[in-house]
């Protein structure tokens, strides 16, 4: 289901998308543990930002997300898989970066997911120039650009 079909969700995909919550929910529990045990040197939790799946219906394949780090459970339901955090979380070579890149901040290239950023307001920039390249294409994709709550904050 894409963002231009009118239908309302079917009980299967419901859970489907709760089970996407769930496990968002698993790989933070985990990785908290790993790195309370000194495992793993960073994690941060996405808890409280699983509602972030209800987008996997509304965007399509051809949209792009600039995601926050939180988003864990639209990232799921979009296709990454949960060993990605892992390979992530413990920087190996399998990881999108190749171990080079702070854990939670993913990319997936093949999904159409932009590389995570750690200021929660410079996904903005990248996405709007994106945005702009993309205003013509066929099937009018969009840009999810999601900046945190720390955004909503006013400075000194």
């Amino acid at each position: 289901m894409g963002r231009n079909d009118g239908d309302a969700l079917e009980t299967p995909r419901l859970v489907d998308l709760y089970r996407h919550m769930l496990a968002a929910r698993e790989v933070d529990r985990l990785e908290d543990g790993y790195t309370k045990r000194g495992e793993a040197f960073f994690h941060v939790s996405g808890a409280g930002h699983e509602g972030s799946v209800v987008l996997a219906d509304i965007l399509g394949p051809q949209d792009w997300l600039h995601c926050h780090y939180r988003d864990k459970a639209l990232m799921l339901a979009r296709g990454v898989s949960p060993e990605m955090f892992f390979h992530s979380l413990f920087c190996k070579d399998a990881s999108h970066s190749r171990g080079r890149q702070m854990s939670a901040h993913i990319s997936a290239p093949e999904l159409n997911i932009l590389s995570l950023v750690g200021p929660v307001g410079n996904n903005a920039l990248p996405s709007a120039g994106i945005a702009a390249e993309l205003k013509d294409r066929q099937g009018s994709p969009v840009v999810l650009c999601a900046l945190g709550d720390g955004m909503t904050q006013e400075g000194e």
